[in-house]
């Protein structure tokens, strides 16, 4: 592998990191907004069965896309204790 090839894929890896940002950021935007609703609703900001279900579903994606799911667990427990805090 040159330097070349080298600096080729981090710079395709800086790119695929800074639309993930951008996703997480996006995806904060709507967390907000429901946590709008949840408020003008009364209702409370964790919901364990959606969020079971949302683990569940990413659980099999992974597989389905050959990652890690324990990682994959482990990234969204973090995103969605963020988004509850994002809704409070």
């Amino acid at each position: 592998m040159t330097a070349k090839t080298l600096k080729s894929f981090r710079k395709k890896i800086d790119r695929i990191d800074a639309a993930i940002i951008q996703k997480l950021a996006e995806r904060r935007k709507v967390v907000r907004e429901v946590g709008r609703l949840k408020a003008r609703a009364k209702m409370l900001v964790k919901d364990p069965a959606r969020e079971r279900a949302i683990l569940k579903h990413y659980r099999t994606e992974s597989k389905r896309h050959k990652l890690d799911p324990q990682f994959v667990h482990q990234l969204f427990r973090h995103i969605i204790r963020y988004s509850r805090l994002v809704q409070k």
